[in-house]
């Protein structure tokens, strides 16, 4: 029996553990009214998002896209707005932004040498390259949080 009630408390502190990654998404919901996936479409293209999936016309779910170039490596941003065809409907909001591939620059070379040369190997210029990956939504949650207070009624962040 106490086997079992450790077990039970294992699972429940399982479930209630935030993962570690969890702040690199920001998530929101709010009530959803007759017009939110629309007021939603219209509100991402006024934040500069491109809409890049629209599924639906008062249910369903809208994804958009922005690219920023505002600091020393590219990212994009994505805003998901949810509407499930659920009676007391929710929306639910996602902002993430995920960092380009980056390439390092190539090593530059010292010039000419000057006096007597001497005999050194041939650098091999390297290139680092590092995969996308999904970094801090920074202004992303802000347009997030602005899409459910736009679209929405009184909207909460979800953690």
């Amino acid at each position: 029996m106490r086997g079992a009630h450790l077990l039970g408390i294992a699972a429940l502190a399982a479930c209630a553990t935030r993962p570690a990654n969890g702040d690199d998404v920001y998530r929101a919901r709010a009530g959803a009214t007759f017009t939110s996936l629309e007021c939603s479409q219209r509100a991402v293209a006024s934040f500069g998002y491109r809409v890049t999936w629209f599924d639906g016309g008062t249910e369903g779910t809208l994804r958009a896209e922005r690219v920023f170039n505002d600091g020393p490596q590219a990212s994009r941003g994505y805003l998901t707005v949810s509407v499930p065809r659920d009676p007391g409907t929710t929306m639910y909001v996602t902002g993430e932004r995920i960092a380009e591939s980056s390439r390092m620059p190539i090593p530059t070379n010292p010039g000419p040498p000057t006096g007597r040369p001497t005999p050194t190997p041939t650098p091999v210029p390297t290139v680092q390259r590092t995969g996308p990956r999904r970094v801090s939504p920074g202004p992303v949650a802000s347009d997030a949080r602005h899409l459910v207070q736009r679209c929405g009624i009184g909207g909460t962040e979800l953690g």
